[in-house]
């Protein structure tokens, strides 16, 4: 692991013949195999225009998707989200492949059955990819940010994200009301006007009570709260 977490040696991998061996480890038969697999591919892109150019051109897109949305162990399922949230950050390219790949609706099925753990990374990464602009306006094929915000409407995260909170605990209760924030912020037109009305009405309610629980538990929900209060006050703001 700690040899491809060089640059350098990340960049040979192609060179020595080694993208396709590693793939390939996505369909072992072992849990563990498949784990590492990913785990290696996801720590080999991470940062590396280069190396996430690399693994596309290998073919990994489709078997760490495949891998994400069918494999039944949730721990080989959160290393393939590792990899694919390293494959495709602040790399157009990668994230247009993954999109055509249905790579959205890939996360979404996941997330019908995963744990806290994958929730909590799912909602991290779409407000990544939403903030995600690129930075250097002479790279802008770096920027992911417009193509996520047409995702998150067309694949209706709001109202995925929404029904999170009624069972989450409280630091996936806090990344989804930073995402939500992000969303109204940054790409307020993914925000139909029900979703608007509901979280400021239903969804603050269920909020507001599910933190009142935690708090009984002796959680410190003062951050969550204020959180709260900021999402509904921009909701407002945008309802016409």
């Amino acid at each position: 692991m700690q040899l491809v977490e060089s640059l350098d040696n990340a960049n040979d991998l192609k060179s020595l013949k080694l993208w396709q061996p590693i793939i390939s480890l996505l369909s072992s038969d072992l849990a563990q195999l498949r784990m590492y697999g990913a785990w290696v591919l996801g720590t080999a892109v991470q940062n590396n225009p280069k190396s996430q150019k690399d693994f596309m051109d290998a073919g990994g897109i489709a078997p760490i998707l495949n891998l994400l949305e069918t494999d039944k162990d949730d721990t080989v399922r959160t290393k393939a989200f590792y990899c694919i949230s390293g494959a495709i950050k602040h790399n157009k390219q990668v994230f247009e492949a993954f999109y055509a790949r249905n790579g959205f609706k890939a996360v979404l099925t996941t997330l019908q059955n995963a744990d806290m753990s994958l929730l909590r990374r799912a909602v991290f990464f779409w407000r990544a990819l939403l903030l995600d602009h690129g930075g250097d306006e002479t790279h802008a094929d770096t920027t992911v940010s417009d193509l996520t915000a047409a995702a998150i409407s067309e694949f209706a995260v709001i109202s995925m994200v929404i029904q999170m909170i009624e069972s989450g605990d409280l630091d996936l209760i806090e990344k989804c009301l930073q995402l939500l924030e992000t969303v109204l912020t940054v790409c307020p037109t993914s925000a139909d006007a029900d979703s608007l009305h509901a979280i400021k009405g239903k969804f603050y309610s269920l909020t507001e009570q599910r933190l009142a629980e935690l708090e009984k538990d002796k959680e410190d929900v003062g951050e969550a709260r204020l959180l709260l209060q900021k999402l509904a006050c921009t909701a407002s703001s945008l309802i016409q």
